[in-house]
């Protein structure tokens, strides 16, 4: 029986993030078990690329991980070498990286 693979897309602040804005040791533990069994774990967040990375590492995610930055404009991270397309309702844009 194959498994249907899912894609399990993360914000950070007030989701996954405790109150100390903190990965908890049962949350990193689930998505690595989650990547293990094949599933797509990525984080697609309002922080900055900057004010993300540690957690990304932290989770030892694989996965693109994307950044929706109002001021500076979506991007995504280098990893995998995806295009993928962030569209920014509220500026009307469309970002393809």
């Amino acid at each position: 029986m194959n498994m249907e693979r899912k894609l399990i897309a993360l914000d950070l602040d007030g989701t996954t993030l405790n109150a100390e804005s903190k990965l908890n040791s049962a949350t990193i533990q689930t998505m690595q078990r989650l990547q293990a069994a094949g599933h797509i774990v990525s984080i697609i967040t309002g922080r900055s690329y900057q004010g993300s990375q540690a957690i990304y590492d932290q989770l030892r995610l694989k996965s693109p991980m994307i950044n929706l930055k109002r001021f500076s404009g979506p991007f995504t991270s280098p990893n995998m070498g995806l295009r993928i397309s962030v569209h920014d309702q509220q500026s009307d844009c469309l970002s393809t990286r």
